[in-house]
């Protein structure tokens, strides 16, 4: 006969395999949350070398197609020589959208020659967003999915790797939880993609 005092734990004992078999979904639930909610609070351009990524973009549409590495300015845009894969696909999501006004938002400071973006004017929220902003919206969007999909390979991995459920749920959550890598993931940076390209590989292997 069961002692009676296991009723509770198994009676419990369901709903927890079910939030653990959920528990992926739920982090990157999560993770998307914060990342868009981050993604429109955080003024624009304050990402790491943010304007110089939008720059490399805005120049792939100009031109279609990559920068000739000979005689570029790098001083413009140094991300101009990465590998070009997510640039190519960002500037297919904004070539549609007017960038004329670029140059009158994130510019070379007249003294310093550092860039300098514009002191916050209220524009940057207006909503919709047009211009320069709206390309930085949807870019930070893009990024984001980056982010997603990165996490999605970090928990698969750990499944393939023989880790049980709730130990690739803590996995993702390290990481799709971390306030440094959601910053990253919500602004205009290659960075998100090329670690998710590792992931890939290493997910593949």
């Amino acid at each position: 006969m069961k002692n009676i005092t296991d009723r509770p734990a198994n009676a419990l004992r369901p709903l927890a395999d079910g939030a653990i078999k959920r528990g992926r979904a739920i982090v990157l639930a999560l993770f998307v949350m914060l990342g868009v909610a981050h993604s429109f609070s955080l003024p624009a351009f304050e990402g790491i070398d943010e304007g110089k990524h939008l720059i490399f973009i805005h120049d792939i549409v100009e031109t279609r197609g990559l920068p000739s590495q000979i005689g570029y300015d790098f001083y413009r845009s140094h991300e101009a020589s990465q590998t070009p894969l997510y640039y190519l696909l960002g500037a297919l999501l904004v070539s549609g959208i007017d960038l004329s006004d670029l140059e009158s938002i994130y510019f070379l400071g007249p003294v310093t020659g550092l860039p300098v973006q514009y002191d916050h004017a209220s524009d940057e929220m207006t909503f919709p967003p047009a211009g320069t902003i709206l390309a930085l919206r949807v870019l930070r969007l893009y990024s984001l999915a980056w982010g997603a999909v990165l996490l999605w390979f970090i928990g698969a991995t750990l499944k393939e790797a023989g880790f049980r459920e709730y130990a690739a749920v803590i996995g993702m959550a390290i990481i799709g939880l971390n306030p440094r890598f959601i910053h990253n993931a919500a602004t205009i940076t290659n960075d998100v993609a090329v670690t998710c390209m590792g992931a890939a590989m290493l997910w593949m292997i």
